[in-house]
């Protein structure tokens, strides 16, 4: 694991960049937001383009298993697209550790393992990782994006050729966006590797609290 600097993202990869800034400008509120605020550190770079997105289901009735099941998966889904790392970074620029008073054992822990790469318990920047480390963060992110509301809602992770990037959602499903509008993986392909497709699950196509987030 390494660290990278936001910026240091935002110039080296642009597609990640484009998202990012996509997802800053369908949150910002001219009414109470500010464009100098650092959380909307993208939002400048605005710039639509094609993708596909699908939200994925691991079948899995057990939920303290469910962190383990979804590495292993991705695991399998990496394996197959060839991809051996990945960029961590999220939507807005904010701390990835959040409420840290909260008792929940599941969330004790993942601020633990966080805090192990971490120990200012703060950091606002991006994380490069090689697939021999996705458990543990999956484990950190499943858990927090669960159980502690506080933290960024939507932590994206890339793979570093810009071909596709998803997010772990509090219901366990792995939210994946297409970056070459189809032409990556098709969904027999998909399907054939456990996944299964959740078609009430939506993602960019819907509206997220009333605002529509078009990339």
């Amino acid at each position: 694991m390494r660290t990278i600097n936001r910026n240091e993202v935002f110039q080296n990869f642009p597609k990640i960049r484009d998202l990012i800034s996509n997802f800053q400008n369908a949150f910002f509120d001219d009414e109470y937001d500010s464009k100098d605020d650092e959380m909307f550190d993208a939002i400048n770079y605005e710039n639509k383009f094609e993708t596909e997105n699908f939200s994925l289901r691991v079948p899995n009735k057990n939920l303290e298993k469910h962190s383990e099941k979804l590495a292993e998966k991705i695991k399998q889904l990496l394996d197959f697209l060839k991809t051996n790392e990945l960029i961590i970074i999220s939507h807005l620029k904010l701390n990835f550790f959040g409420n840290l008073e909260n008792d929940y054992p599941k969330v004790i822990n993942a601020y633990e393992k966080l805090s192990k790469h971490f120990p200012e318990k703060n950091f606002k920047e991006a994380i490069e990782i090689e697939k021999s480390e996705l458990s543990d963060f999956v484990e950190i992110f499943f858990w927090l994006e669960r159980c502690d509301s506080s933290i960024p809602e939507y932590v994206f992770w890339f793979d570093k050729s810009e071909k596709f990037c998803f997010y772990l959602c509090k219901y366990g499903n792995i939210h994946f966006v297409d970056l070459t509008n189809g032409n990556l993986i098709t969904h027999e392909e998909i399907s054939n590797l456990g996944f299964e497709f959740d078609d009430e699950d939506q993602f960019e196509q819907n509206a997220i609290e009333g605002r529509q987030i078009k990339i």
